[in-house]
């Protein structure tokens, strides 16, 4: 279960995805369709959608297992190399062609920025002042000059976890025209290691887009913290705010000896 949605894997094969809210559902419209168009694009598979009941999106399950961190070392390379590869065809793609097929050109950023504000009141005087000390030094609005997936986290990739190859990509919801610093950005949850050795396969790279892809991640762990304080769930509240600290947004809290 994410954010925006609540999966369901049916017996014979199928997943499920319930949208939680009218944003999520009208996301799962537009992949209705370009993703059938986007398949035919990308180096690996992605979920085509089969029909949309109710509030359910419905595709075939896609072979591979999705990554777990703690398994992610022994094909580490192989993997980023794949991801880079994924990122670069899909940053290849002309803009103009995904308007075309129905994809969102709405700004992350903006939306993320808006739950940084939404989000900080919340927060105690002392990491109320971190936060705005860090949006001061924020670099801006959206660089939004590629087609990106906008959510590509190890949670949305499937591999082969006997070669570590990426055999498929998953949720698709935020996808559109963005940021090609987005893509990068999600790679910091495995880490920094990992992060680098995507970015090494990536052609389009340079020392600015590295900066903004570290910051984004930083942005990024917004979300969660807007999210939980919406549904009032004070475990990813928590949770939230220590992701904040971790990523150097608020200051770490003493050790305790």
């Amino acid at each position: 279960m994410g954010f925006g949605s609540i999966i369901h894997e049916t017996p014979d094969g199928y997943i499920r995805r319930e949208a939680r809210s009218p944003e999520v559902r009208a996301a799962f419209e537009r992949q209705l369709r370009f993703m059938p168009w986007l398949a035919q694009i990308l180096p690996v598979a992605v979920p085509m959608p089969e029909s949309l009941l109710g509030n359910a999106l419905v595709y075939r399950r896609l072979p591979g297992e999705t990554v777990r961190l703690e398994r992610i070392a022994a094909h580490a390379e192989a993997l980023a190399r794949n991801v880079g590869f994924f990122i670069t065809a899909l940053h290849s793609i002309p803009i103009s062609d995904g308007i075309a097929w129905g994809m969102s050109t709405r700004n992350r950023t903006e939306e993320l920025i808006s739950c940084f504000e939404a989000s900080v009141p919340l927060l105690s005087q002392e990491d109320q002042r971190a936060a705005r000390a860090w949006r001061e030094v924020f670099s801006g609005p959206d660089r939004r000059s590629a087609i990106v997936h906008g959510d590509l986290w190890h949670g949305n990739l499937l591999v082969d976890m006997g070669t570590g190859k990426l055999c498929g990509v998953l949720d698709f919801d935020s996808a559109g025209v963005g940021d090609p610093a987005w893509d990068l950005a999600t790679q910091f949850h495995v880490g920094t290691e990992f992060a680098r050795r995507v970015f090494d396969a990536y052609p389009y790279r340079s020392a600015e887009l590295w900066s903004r892809a570290e910051e984004l991640f930083q942005l990024r762990q917004f979300e969660g913290l807007a999210w939980s304080a919406h549904h009032r769930d004070i475990a990813e509240f928590e949770e939230s705010i220590g992701k904040l600290r971790a990523v150097g947004v608020l200051p770490a809290l003493p050790r305790k000896f």
